[in-house]
């Protein structure tokens, strides 16, 4: 599908790994391990739980962006998402 978005004309890829039921750490993890292996796209990790976007971050080793910060799950939540920015440096 990566490869495909990218046949596409696509900029960056949206990478939500959000699925009740999954591990959705363990997803994120495998997901952009093989993606970053078959395409040079940045990456947007989106996600509701900064666990998932710091797994891949982990692997991601490019340019990536954080989606789904905001305050819905207040302040904390919010935080600790700029903080893996800053920590990785990210956008």
């Amino acid at each position: 599908m990566a490869r495909a978005q990218v046949k596409e004309g696509a900029h960056i890829l949206d990478v939500n790994v959000d699925y009740v039921g999954r591990d959705g750490v363990r997803d994120m993890h495998e997901l952009v391990s093989r993606i970053v292996n078959n395409v040079t796209l940045p990456l947007m990790l989106d996600s509701t739980e900064w666990e998932k976007m710091e797994a891949g971050l982990k692997v991601a080793g490019g340019k990536c962006l954080l989606n789904s910060t905001n305050y819905e799950d207040g302040e904390p939540r919010f935080l600790k998402v700029l903080e893996l920015a800053k920590k990785y440096g990210r956008a």
